[in-house]
């Protein structure tokens, strides 16, 4: 079979995974952002799902490696009695370039790590990245493989990526900073309407499943602007992803073919926007910042991946413009073209 071929390849070892499940708590990812930009730390990933009826919302994040396991007693004193649904973890976070929306590469993926027996900590999707968490203990396998599934046209083999970046954790070694500007910059906004946020329950051992669906996804040419994957209870992966809200019926049937048994529901009617900034992936607050716009003008996201320079953030199809609006008071957001 021949290999997708990707342009680039980011590793940071050493990284703090954060995951948390709640009920009826809507403002947790702000609180565990606004305790993050407090103690200064960078949020490398962020993902969240509001869930839906009596499904738990989650939100799972990724910080830097310097001063994560400190951070992380602060947020669990933040949230109480109860504390953090898991005990934080170690992880290397893995992007992989340029991603393009396409599902054929998170599908290849899946079927790699249900091959291998590694199960990923988490997903998150950019326009142009996709960024993977693995378990500290199984990183050095599953970078390994990846060259085995992508071609990465300047380095053959994980050797010559290592001698082309002799520093193990080059982003480490970048200066920490936040905005300063009352108004934060970007440097475009991307939109998206009529789709449809699919949310899917996958056992790791059904991961071959997913993955044969997705590629059948990019077979049928859909592309996926919105995906991202969390842990859950007993050997179960939530994944969520948006497609093309008008091919509902055709999604449903390539669900229902590769994933037969497997929990798959429907949110109808959402939009998406993007926004990218400069390092918005480097600077503490930003992420903060968004959701602060949002939850004071009483939207509720449904869904936000943020990953390398990029926040998406998925909203009821009837709050998109009136999200953007909003963002207003703390984002400098252009106009639609």
């Amino acid at each position: 079979m021949s290999r997708i071929r990707l342009n680039g390849l980011k590793v940071l070892e050493g990284c703090t995974h954060i995951f948390d499940s709640h009920r009826d708590d809507k403002t947790t990812p702000e609180l565990l952002c606004s305790r993050l930009a407090a103690a200064r730390i960078n949020v490398a990933f962020l993902t969240h799902d509001a869930g839906r009826g009596a499904r738990t919302a989650q939100v799972s994040l990724c910080m830097e490696p310097a001063r994560g396991a400190a951070v992380s007693l602060d947020l669990t004193a933040a949230r109480g009695e109860r504390g953090l649904t898991r005990m934080p973890s170690e992880v290397a976070l893995v992007t992989v370039f340029p991603y393009g929306q396409r599902p054929d590469i998170p599908g290849a993926l899946m079927r790699f790590l249900a091959r291998e027996g590694i199960e990923p900590a988490g997903f998150a999707g950019s326009p142009s990245s996709l960024c993977i968490l693995v378990p500290a203990g199984q990183s050095e396998r599953f970078l390994r493989g990846l060259f085995d599934l992508f071609e990465f046209t300047a380095y053959p083999s994980l050797d010559d990526w290592r001698a082309a970046f002799p520093d193990k954790n080059p982003a480490a070694k970048e200066i920490a900073c936040s905005y300063e500007e009352q108004i934060i910059s970007t440097y475009n906004a991307v939109r998206y309407r009529d789709l449809d946020l699919w949310r899917l329950e996958v056992p790791s051992s059904r991961l071959a499943g997913l993955g044969n669906a997705l590629a059948d996804m990019q077979v049928h040419g859909l592309s996926m602007p919105f995906f991202t994957g969390q842990p859950g209870p007993q050997e179960m992966l939530h994944f969520a992803l948006c497609l093309d809200g008008n091919r509902r019926d055709q999604v449903g049937r390539v669900l229902s073919r590769d994933l037969s048994r497997v929990q798959a529901v429907c949110h109808e009617d959402v939009s998406a926007f993007v926004l990218h900034g400069p390092h918005f992936g480097d600077r503490y607050g930003v992420v903060g910042a968004l959701l602060t716009s949002l939850h004071r003008s009483g939207i509720q996201p449904l869904a936000l991946s943020c990953a390398v320079s990029s926040m998406t953030v998925v909203v009821a199809g009837r709050d998109l413009d009136r999200a953007l609006i909003a963002l207003g008071s703390h984002f400098l957001v252009p106009p639609s073209p």
